[in-house]
C-alpha cells in the first residue's frame, strides 16, 4: 500500500508538471500568436508605406522628367539664341552721322541716305570705310521737311564731289 501511495503521489506530481508544462507551452504559443499578429500588423503598415513611397518617387520621376525636358529645350533655345547673336554681330553696323548736332533741335529728325561710290576707287576699294559709303551712309538731319532735309545734305555732300542722296525719309527708331 505505500507503494501504491508512492506510485499515486509520484503520478500525481507527474500530472501537476505535465500541466505546468502544458500551461506554459499554452502561453508560449499565445505570445508567439501576438507577436505574429504584431508583426503581421507593422508588415502592413510598412507595405502601406512603401507604396506611398513608390507613388511619390513616380511622382518625383515624372517631375524629374519634365524638368529635363526643360532643361534641353532651354539649351536648344540657348544655342539658337547665341547663333542669333552671333549673326547679329557678324553684320555690318548701320551707324548713323550727325553732321550739324545743332539741327538736332528741330521738330523732326530725317535720315539722308548719301552715297558716294566714287571714293571706292579713290580709296582703294577694300577699306571698310569706301564700302560704307559705296552702299551708303545714313545721316541723321534735323529740319522740318523732307525738301529742307535734302536740301542740307546736299549742301554738306555736294553731287560734284561724286555724292549723291539716295533716299530721305523719317526717322523711325526713336
Amino acid at each position: 500500500m505505500l507503494v501504491n501511495i508512492a506510485f499515486l503521489l509520484i503520478f500525481l506530481g507527474c500530472l501537476a508538471y505535465l500541466a505546468v508544462g502544458l500551461r506554459r507551452m499554452e502561453s508560449d504559443m499565445a505570445g508567439s500568436r501576438r507577436e505574429a499578429e504584431r508583426l503581421d500588423r507593422q508588415r502592413g503598415e510598412l507595405n502601406g508605406g512603401i507604396g506611398t513611397l513608390l507613388d511619390m518617387i513616380g511622382q518625383e520621376e515624372t517631375k524629374l522628367a519634365a524638368i529635363l525636358l526643360e532643361r534641353d529645350r532651354l539649351a536648344d533655345q540657348k544655342e539658337e539664341a547665341e547663333v542669333q547673336l552671333q549673326t547679329a554681330l557678324d553684320v555690318p553696323k548701320q551707324r548713323l552721322f550727325v553732321f550739324d548736332k545743332s539741327t538736332l533741335i528741330h521738330g523732326r529728325l530725317w535720315e539722308v541716305t548719301v552715297a558716294n561710290p566714287d571714293l571706292t576707287s579713290t580709296a582703294g576699294g577694300g577699306s571698310p570705310t569706301a564700302q560704307e559709303w559705296a552702299m551708303g551712309r545714313i545721316c541723321l538731319v534735323g529740319s522740318a521737311t523732307e525738301r529742307d532735309a535734302r536740301h542740307r545734305a546736299e549742301s554738306r555732300f555736294p553731287s560734284s564731289q561724286g555724292y549723291r542722296i539716295i533716299k530721305v525719309e523719317r526717322f523711325r527708331r526713336s
